[in-house]
C-alpha cells in the first residue's frame, strides 16, 4: 500500500541513490526495488555530481506550490496523493553565461507525515549528507501554529539525521558538523561585501603595463579564462574557506548542529497582506518573525518567508540560496530581517543573525512579549464556535410517542400534541409532517385510510415486546 502511493521514477533518480552498494546482510526491500526499477528504466545519469533536498512539512502548507515555481523543477503532477514524493531539479550555473549545461541533478524528497520519517532513513545514502539540505516548511496562513509546526518538523529532521549519521564513522560526522559551524561563524552578508568592495576599488596596473597583460589579468581575476571549470565557483559572499582553515572553529555554535544545512521556509506570507486585518498586522508580523528567527538561530538555520501567490515572493532567492549552500554558487542576496504586513519578504541567512540582533529589533506593544504564545494572539477558526440568537433547536419524538399520537388522532379525529424539549414553536419540518397526515386523514378516501392506519398501529402495538 505504501509503495503504490510513492511517486518514484527510477529514470530520474540519481545513480548514487538507486544503485548504492550495500553488504548483502544490510540490504533492504527499498534498495532492491529501486535498483531493479533503475535497470529496467534505462536511466542515464546527467552528471556524476549529485545532491539531495529533503523537504518536510504539513500537508497543504504550500511547499509543493513553491517548489513548482522553481526553475527546472521536474515533477509528475498527474500522480495521486503520496506518502513520500520524489522529484528533481536540473541544476545550472547561471553565473556561467556561456554554458547552459546541466551540471547536476538534485533529488527532492517531500514528506508530510512524520510517522513515515523512517522511509527517508532507508532511501537516502548517508554519504549524500555532505551534499544535502533539510528544508523545513511551515504555513503562515495558520499563524497560531506556525512556530509549533516548525519545531515539530525540526525534531523530525533531527531524528532522521541522527539515524543517518549513525551509519557514518566519527571522522565523517565531525567533518559534517565542522563544516556547518565554520559556515555560520565566518559568514559575511552580501551587502557588507559590496560595501567593502566599494570602499576598496581594485588597484590600477602600472602605466607601463601592456594592455594585453591587463586584459589577461582581468580575465584571471574574474575567473573567466579559458581554463575555468564549472566547479570553480566565483568568489562568494563568505570568507574563502581556505582562509578560515587555520582559524579555530567554535563547535558550540549552533546550539543544535545537524551537520547538514537547514533552511526554514515559511510559505503563504501573502496572508498578512491580503487577509489579516490591517489593525495591528505589522506588530503581529513582527512577533512571528521574532520567534521564528530565534528558533532558526538555535539550529543554525536560514529563515525565508515566501509566497507562491501571483508572481511570488522570494522564490528565486530561495532557489539561489539552496544552490549556494549545495554547490557553492555566489550568494548575491542581502539579508532582510525587518519587514511588515506589506513587506513580507524576510530573509535571514545562516550565520547572519545573533541573539543581540534579534533582541534589538523587536518593539512589541499590546502587552505582548517575545515569548507570547501565538495561539493567544491569533484566533484559530477551528476552535471558534458560532452561537447566534436565531439558532433553532429541533427535536423529534421517539417512535412510541409518534405512533401513540397518530393512534389518538385516528381514534378521535383530533390531533394530539407531541412533546418537544425545545420549548419553542414546532419547526417547519414538523409542521409539514402534521399537514401531510391531516390531509391524508381528511381526503376523499379518508375512511378506508383511517381503517388501514388503525390496523397498522394495532399490529405495531401487538408486536411491541413487553
Amino acid at each position: 500500500p505504501i509503495l503504490s502511493k510513492h511517486k518514484i521514477d527510477s529514470r530520474t533518480m540519481p545513480e548514487e541513490t538507486v544503485q548504492t552498494e550495500t553488504p548483502a546482510g544490510d540490504r533492504n526491500i527499498w534498495q532492491d526495488l529501486l535498483a531493479e526499477t533503475s535497470q529496467k528504466g534505462g536511466w542515464t545519469q546527467a552528471k556524476d555530481e549529485t545532491s539531495t533536498l529533503i523537504v518536510l512539512g504539513d500537508k497543504t502548507n504550500g511547499k509543493s506550490s513553491v517548489l513548482n515555481k522553481f526553475a527546472n523543477h521536474i515533477t509528475n503532477a498527474s500522480s495521486p496523493g503520496y506518502i513520500l514524493d520524489y522529484s528533481y531539479m536540473n541544476v545550472k550555473n547561471k553565473f556561467l553565461l556561456e554554458n547552459d549545461d546541466t551540471i547536476s541533478r538534485m533529488s527532492v524528497w517531500q514528506l508530510d507525515d512524520h510517522s513515515h520519517s523512517d522511509l527517508l532513513v532507508n532511501l537516502i545514502p548517508p554519504k549524500q549528507l555532505s551534499s544535502g539540505c533539510y528544508m523545513i516548511t511551515a504555513d503562515l496562513s495558520k499563524p497560531w501554529d506556525v512556530v509549533a509546526s516548525t519545531q515539530k518538523w525540526l525534531d523530525v529532521a533531527q531524528s532522521v539525521n541522527e539515524k543517518l549519521l549513525a551509519k557514518l564513522n566519527e571522522e565523517e560526522v565531525t567533518a559534517l558538523k565542522t563544516s556547518v559551524s565554520r559556515y555560520n561563524q565566518f559568514f559575511v552578508d552580501f551587502s557588507a561585501k559590496k560595501a567593502e568592495e566599494a570602499a576598496s576599488p581594485p588597484e590600477e596596473p602600472p602605466a607601463d603595463t601592456p594592455a594585453t597583460e591587463q586584459k589577461e589579468d582581468a580575465a584571471e581575476d574574474a575567473g573567466q579564462d579559458d581554463d575555468t571549470k564549472t566547479e570553480e565557483a566565483p568568489v562568494t559572499a563568505e570568507i574563502v574557506e581556505a582562509d578560515t582553515k587555520e582559524v579555530a572553529v567554535d563547535m558550540t555554535s549552533p546550539e543544535v548542529n545537524l551537520g547538514v544545512p537547514v533552511v526554514i521556509v515559511c510559505n503563504k506570507a501573502d496572508f498578512f497582506t491580503r487577509v489579516l486585518a490591517k489593525q495591528g498586522a505589522d506588530e503581529k508580523f513582527e512577533l512571528i518573525s521574532h520567534q521564528l528567527r530565534r528558533l532558526a538561530l538555535k539550529y543554525g538555520a536560514s529563515l525565508v518567508f515566501t509566497s507562491a501567490f501571483g508572481e511570488g515572493v522570494n522564490i528565486d532567492l530561495l532557489q539561489d540560496y539552496l544552490f549556494h549552500r549545495l554547490f557553492k554558487f555566489p550568494l548575491q542576496h542581502s539579508a532582510k530581517v525587518v519587514g511588515s504586513a506589506e513587506d513580507v519578504g524576510l530573509f535571514s541567512p545562516a550565520g547572519y543573525d545573533s541573539e543581540d540582533l534579534i533582541a534589538s529589533g523587536i518593539q512589541l506593544k499590546n502587552g505582548w512579549s517575545a515569548s507570547t504564545n501565538l495561539a493567544e494572539v491569533f484566533e484559530n477558526p477551528a476552535n471558534t464556535k458560532s452561537v447566534g440568537g436565531n439558532v433553532q433547536v429541533v427535536t423529534h419524538a421517539n417512535n412510541e410517542d409518534f405512533f401513540a399520537s397518530l393512534k389518538k388522532q385516528l381514534d378521535t379525529g383530533t390531533p394530539a400534541p407531541v412533546s418537544s424539549s425545545s420549548g419553542d414553536k414546532p419547526a417547519k419540518g414538523h409542521q409539514a409532517v402534521n399537514s401531510f397526515f391531516k390531509s391524508l386523514l381528511s381526503g376523499p378516501a379518508a375512511g378506508a385510510q383511517r381503517d388501514a392506519a388503525k390496523q397498522a398501529l394495532n399490529d405495531i402495538a401487538a408486536a411491541k415486546p413487553e
